[in-house]
């Protein structure tokens, strides 16, 4: 690691909250010319550099209303855009900016260090601007080297992992890697749902991804949290599922799976197991798709097993319902 790499290594390990963050790439963008134009065209690819006359750090807004965004990019002649940045934190400002600074949703960027994802809106992740920095080759060295270094202060504060080779689920070395899947899976935009990262839990037994689920069509199911998981039960498996709680997470889908079990045969399954009733009701991969998992060539492969096997879990209760509906 060079001195640069080592200095930023360090910065990280105390300035590392969110306007720490915000502080050193706005510092990177007045220092690096190279790194100020990846840094706008990620979130505004036809954007013109030439007409940017400065990028403001917290600018409040004109309208006296409050708001301080972390990015104002001053555009000639135009009205600006603005770059909205998060770690961990989730107090959104969708339709709030967009209104104190006058303008469009598509003014707005927007990043976060976990899925999310809102109706609209392009919400990028600060994994897919390390790779997209780590990617690039055709900047002069010396602003490389800054570049590398910044990805390096990046890495640390945002709790990035690159996942190399084949994920084992059976060594603990893994666990970690399939967290990170489960987070970006967590993020999840079909005809039937809606899905985003909600948080992390353990206990002796498990190891869990919690989410925050909107059914489109079932409206009287509420907002559940489903989960996916590593359970421990004599060996480590890959898990999905509805906990039945009364005050918080699936009591109503929970009820319904339960009040029409003689139906659950009837639905059929590729990725997952049978439901299994345990303080709710969990599916465990399939034994089939457990072995395509321990054979697949890529960590692109088996993440797109899991990803089969939580959509077949999160629909198994829509099914359901419009066999009894």
């Amino acid at each position: 690691m060079d001195i640069t790499a080592s200095f930023f290594n360090n910065l990280a390990q105390r300035f590392g909250k969110e306007n720490d963050l915000s502080d050193i790439t706005w510092a990177m963008c007045q220092a690096s010319s190279a790194f100020r134009e990846l840094w706008v065209h990620f979130f505004f690819p036809g954007l013109d550099l030439s007409t940017v006359e400065s990028i403001e750090r917290e600018r409040p807004d004109d309208k006296g209303e409050g708001s301080r965004v972390d990015f104002l990019i001053n555009i000639e002649g135009e009205k600006p855009y603005l770059i909205e940045i998060k770690i961990w934190d989730q107090n959104h400002h969708f339709g709030q900016y967009e209104h104190a600074y006058d303008i469009g949703k598509e003014r707005l960027g927007y990043i976060t260090n976990y899925p999310y994802h809102r109706d609209g809106y392009e919400v990028k992740q600060w994994n897919e601007f390390y790779r997209h920095l780590i990617d690039v080759s055709d900047v002069p060295q010396e602003e490389s080297s800054l570049i590398a270094a910044y990805c390096e202060y990046l890495r640390n504060v945002c709790g990035i992992v690159m996942i190399d080779g084949i994920i084992d689920i059976e060594k603990m070395s893994s666990l970690y890697d399939l967290t990170l899947i489960f987070h970006e899976l967590a993020n999840g935009h079909t005809d039937v749902y809606e899905t985003s990262f909600y948080k992390d839990y353990s206990n002796d037994r498990s190891k869990y991804t919690c989410l925050k689920a909107q059914y489109k069509d079932v409206p009287e199911w509420g907002t559940p949290y489903p989960v996916i998981g590593i359970w421990y039960d004599g060996h480590p498996r890959v898990a999905a599922g509805f906990r039945k709680d009364p005050n918080y997470w699936c009591k109503a889908i929970c009820d319904f799976m339960n009040s029409n079990r003689s139906h659950f045969s009837e639905i059929s399954r590729k990725y997952c197991s049978m439901p299994k009733p345990d303080y709710g009701f969990y599916f465990y991969l399939s034994d089939e798709s457990l072995e395509k998992f321990k054979n697949a060539a890529s960590s692109e492969e088996q993440k797109e097993i899991l990803r089969n096997f939580l959509d077949e879990v999160l629909q198994f209760p829509t099914k359901l319902y419009s066999l009894t509906k």
